[in-house]
């Protein structure tokens, strides 16, 4: 032993996490030193200082009881400044294994990093950041060891390969001269501790026994591996990537989601936390399986394996070469800001990466409505769920389905709130969820579904994200859009990754077309992928399901105790604190609700708000009394309470309005929607808007809610429920309003509100934009662009101009061939001189050659509206430009020009018209004479001007019935284009 321990002497610094560790270590030591008398000010490390071959080592342990990166990086700190001449650097100890079919990692086996993918030796796993609408990205990297520590460990492998190793037999030798450590875990565990679970086999939280004697007795419960061959060295040595994070890992399906993506060796805490101040080489003796099966028996051995590799690594490396290396507190500040910038870089292009790719799926967010149906869960309900012997066979099978059904209202959709986060709980990263929503039209589809299943998988997984990204690449860098098909194999294929996938699927009966996701569900289980979990919820059972042990019917005895819980929850809140102290009126109307409830959550919710509008108890008795005994009973009574109240006229309006156009409308453009009422000849009146746009809830009573969607506005009105949408359409709908919700009168006065209200726009917003400023456009809609005009400005003065603007073609399209009011409608509205002064484009239609607003005509408007009659109606009428050129002309609109050439000017509309696929407008302008040879530019947004016939731009967007009109009507084939350069229609 030296007398003295100079600080400046120590140039290798040896980093323990846990004491077993520090004890390890010391035991290899050739020679021990005195600790220093002096260290830094503040630093609180423990140290332990020695030789090995000839390099003087300082060894430092994390205070007991402190894990993690912060800690780790803590004591490097310290050390660096108390031993300023440490040159290299060794992270040595204990970690959890990740076997997979590649890498047979035992217990008792060491782990050394090494530099493998980019990586240098050491992967943190956890280590990225949360961007809103990308998810996790993973920035930065971590430094590697020095080259001469890279370069005793080649030479160390190559010795080892050659003669092999006597760790085994070293450890041995200490043991037998410390007897003490020997019966204080150190010794090597007997070989059947050593046992590998199955990745799904969680151990039991409640049993404290040992795994042999619990989880080892379950079948199928132990992975079945070879003896190892005679000739392997015992312990293997393992060199690859080691994952760090600031958590403990103890889920196999995680542990071999990583193993398999990144080949990750094994897991610890520490080492991530430290690489880029304090390069190091990490060494891990395997103490555990990295899963819930963890436990010490083979900590203290793997301590010492891990500890002897280290010592014989350190004779690898002379000390003289050491020496000359740079210090290691050097590195770490010459580092910082290097690293930084890198990662600054890496995160941009991360991010733009994800970006291109989000916006490329284009998927709808389901944690909107996730979120929603979490307000709505009471606590405590929905556990019987959770308990029941179908849930849990089919949550503990690695392949399997569950069907849930139930009455409309009966809380399912609550219910799949409640089983997505028990199930992300577990397993955040293989839980999958969506929920059809029939107010929302792009959360209807089978489509919109995988895009939003593929959009969550992306977030989850680096692997998911090469395999999307690849999907991407392979439809031309995204530039056209995936087959519902591609999307589903690259859905399935990961599935193949390791641990089970569990999807949950809310409200099938809210999509249009339920068939087509029954077979595509049937196809995921039937193609042989393994490893699903699938839950559907929905109002019916569906019938040609195959198994009906995988069908399960949500009973109101099963959901009764929850709805007196969330009745008795709701009766003790601020709705009903008038009631004073009303402990024995509460418990009447909580059993009378619960008791007529029949399983109908929604139902007794109602009630409720119908209560609490009861201020003595004679009125709580008399509703008590007449308590509808249905949904479509309750509706007919909010119904019958409006009919009879001051707001009949703006409810009927709002309720044509969502149900026949799209079911969402923006709370602010329904508040102007209403100022254009029947009952006024349709005029747009400002002082009929609400004060507080939100009272339009209260008036409807129930029947609408207010919803946050994606899109530029904050807050949409939607109608409150499904069930609320299939009673506006049923036989029991309130008779009085039966004739207003039919569909021709509903659409008619939809048309008509639309047309006023957009008669009444002050346009002169457009008139007055300077154009060429790019700042006016916000991003809203790519139409303003060009018009340099500023959508927020147009938004907030009439509210409801954008949707107005696509309403009036919808409900004009439904009613022109049945209507002859909505015929007049559009004929006048589209001859209004004012008419002619809006852009094209303002109507999703695409401007001719570039002209502006005042140059467009009502029947160029009628043909990009896809409005045939309304066609039809202004050539009889001989309703086109007068016979000046047609670009040059900026006269007033001229209705008298019979005579003139209709073929010039049938000429543009032919072109819209193919361009927007509409094969009625087509015929009725070939029949009028329109040349299908015609050759001009439609004005595009991104491309600007492009030129070609109505073949051109048939064949261009797909239109394949309008391109055999065209050839049959004599369409040349041979015109050339610039819809795609360079090419003909052909």
């Amino acid at each position: 032993m030296s007398e003295t321990s100079d600080p400046n002497r120590y140039t290798v610094g040896w980093i323990c996490a846990i004491e077993t560790e520090y004890t390890a270590a010391e035991l290899f030591l050739d020679e021990t030193h005195p600790r220093p008398l002096v260290t830094s000010r503040n630093d609180t490390n423990h140290y332990t200082c020695g030789n090995i071959a000839g390099h003087n080592v300082v060894i430092a342990v994390l205070p007991d009881g402190e894990y993690g990166l912060g800690s780790a990086a803590s004591v490097v700190t310290n050390m660096l400044h108390s031993f300023p001449n440490v040159r290299i650097g060794l992270m040595v100890g204990i970690g959890g294994g990740a076997p997979t079919s590649k890498n047979d990692i035992r217990l008792g086996d060491v782990v050394v990093s090494s530099p493998q993918d980019g990586h240098g030796g050491v992967y943190q796993y956890d280590f990225g950041k949360a961007i809103q609408g990308v998810g996790f990205v993973q920035t930065g990297c971590l430094d590697q060891p020095s080259t001469i520590v890279r370069s005793g460990l080649s030479g160390l492998r190559r010795k080892y390969r050659r003669k092999g190793h006597r760790l085994k037999e070293t450890i041995e030798s200490i043991l037998n001269n410390e007897p003490m450590l020997k019966s204080d875990g150190f010794s090597r565990p007997a070989p059947e501790t050593d046992c590998l679970y199955a990745s799904n086999l969680v151990h039991p939280q409640h049993k404290m026994s040992q795994c042999v004697d619990v989880c080892a007795k379950l079948p199928l419960s132990i992975v079945p591996r070879r003896v190892r061959a005679e000739h392997v060295k015992d312990p293997m040595i393992h060199y690859g990537l080691i994952a760090s994070g600031n958590r403990l890992m103890q889920n196999a399906e995680v542990r071999d989601r990583l193993a398999n993506e990144k080949d990750i060796l094994c897991f610890e805490m520490e080492a991530a936390g430290i690489m880029n101040r304090f390069p190091c080489m990490v060494i891990r003796g395997i103490c555990d399986y990295s899963d819930s099966h963890k436990n010490k028996v083979w900590q203290g051995y793997a301590a010492l394996t891990a500890a002897a590799y280290a010592k014989d690594l350190l004779y690898e490396i002379l000390p003289q070469r050491v020496e000359v290396e740079e210090k290691l507190a050097v590195i770490e500040q010459l580092s910082c800001d290097f690293r930084s910038m890198a990662a600054s870089i890496d995160d941009m292009k991360a991010y733009d990466r994800s970006m291109g790719v989000m916006a490329w799926l284009d998927a709808p967010d389901p944690s909107i409505n996730h979120r929603s149906a979490l307000d709505k869960h009471h606590m405590g309900t929905g556990q019987w769920l959770l308990e029941s012997d179908k849930f849990l066979q089919w949550k503990q099978a690695s392949t399997s389905f569950l069907w849930l059904h139930g009455l409309s209202g009966c809380g399912k959709t609550v219910l799949s709130s409640t089983i997505i986060e028990h199930m992300m709980n577990e397993n955040p990263y293989r839980t999958l969820y969506f929920y059809f929503d029939f107010s929302h039209q792009k959360k209807q589809r089978l489509e919109d579904m995988i895009r939003s299943l593929l959009d969550q998988f992306y977030h989850k997984s680096q692997e998911a994200e090469k395999m999307i990204n690849l999907l991407y690449e392979s439809n031309n860098k995204g530039r056209q859009q995936p087959a519902v098909t591609q999307m589903t194999d690259t859905l399935k294929s990961l599935t193949r990754q390791p641990g089970c996938v569990t999807v949950i699927i809310d409200a099938l009966d809210e999509s249009n077309s339920s068939s087509d996701i029954v077979r595509w569900c049937r196809d995921i289980f039937e193609s042989g992928y393994p490893k699903v979990r699938l839950l559907v919820t929905s109002r019916t059972e569906v019938v040609d399901w195959p198994d009906k042990k995988q069908v399960f019917s949500v009973r109101s005895s099963e959901i009764s105790a929850d709805i007196s819980s969330y009745v008795q929850w709701r009766i003790q809140g601020d709705d009903f604190k008038h009631w004073n102290d009303q402990s024995t009126l509460r418990d009447d109307i909580g059993e009378a609700l619960a008791q007529k409830a029949d399983g109908m959550f929604r139902w007794a919710a109602l009630q409720l708000d119908a209560l609490k509008q009861c201020h003595c108890r004679s009125a709580i008795n008399k509703t008590l009394a007449n308590l509808p005994r249905t949904l479509n009973a309750t509706y007919t009574r909010m119904l019958s309470l409006i009919h009879d109240g001051p707001h009949l006229e703006q409810v009927i309006v709002i309720l044509q309005m969502l149900f026949w156009s799209g079911g969402i409308l923006p709370l602010e453009a329904c508040n102007d929607a209403i100022a254009v009422c029947p009952g006024k000849s349709y005029e747009f009146n400002i002082n009929d808007r609400f004060f507080d746009p939100s009272k339009l809830v209260e008036i409807c009573l129930g029947l609408v809610t207010i919803a946050t969607h994606d899109g530029y506005y904050r807050e949409y009105l939607v109608l409150s429920h499904a069930s609320v949408q299939d009673y506006l359409s049923s036989v029991d709908l309130f008779r009085p309003c039966q004739q207003h919700l039919c569909e021709e009168v509903a659409r008619l006065s939809i048309l008509r509100i639309c047309l006023a209200y957009l008669n009444c726009v002050d346009w002169s917003i457009f008139e007055n934009a300077q154009s060429g400023d790019k700042g006016c456009f916000d991003g809203y809609d790519h139409r303003y662009s060009a018009l340099a005009v500023r959508p927020k400005e147009l938004i907030a003065r009439f509210p409801f101009a954008l949707w107005a603007q696509k309403f009036w073609i919808e409900h004009a399209k439904a009613l022109e061939g049945t209507n002859e009011d909505a015929r007049s409608l559009v004929l006048v509205f589209l001859r209004n001189p004012v008419t002619r002064r809006r852009p094209a484009i303002l109507f999703n239609i695409l401007s001719f050659d570039g002209v502006d607003s005042d140059q467009q005509y009502p029947l160029y408007l009628a043909a990009g509206a896809g409005l045939s009659i309304a066609c039809r109606q202004l050539i009889e009428l001989d309703y086109t430009p007068s016979d000046s050129n047609p670009l040059n002309d900026t006269s007033a609109a001229t209705y008298d020009t019979k005579g003139h050439d209709l073929k010039l000017h049938l000429g543009p509309c032919l072109l819209v018209a193919s361009f927007g696929g509409h094969v009625e407008v087509v015929q009725e302008l070939l029949r009028h004479g329109a040349d299908p040879n015609f050759t001009a530019a439609l004005e595009f947004e991104e491309q600007g001007a492009q030129r070609g016939t109505a073949l051109c731009f048939a064949a261009a967007n797909g239109h394949n019935d309008i391109v055999q009109l065209l050839i049959n009507n004599g369409a040349s084939v041979d015109h050339s284009c610039i819809v795609s350069p360079q090419r003909t229609a052909l």
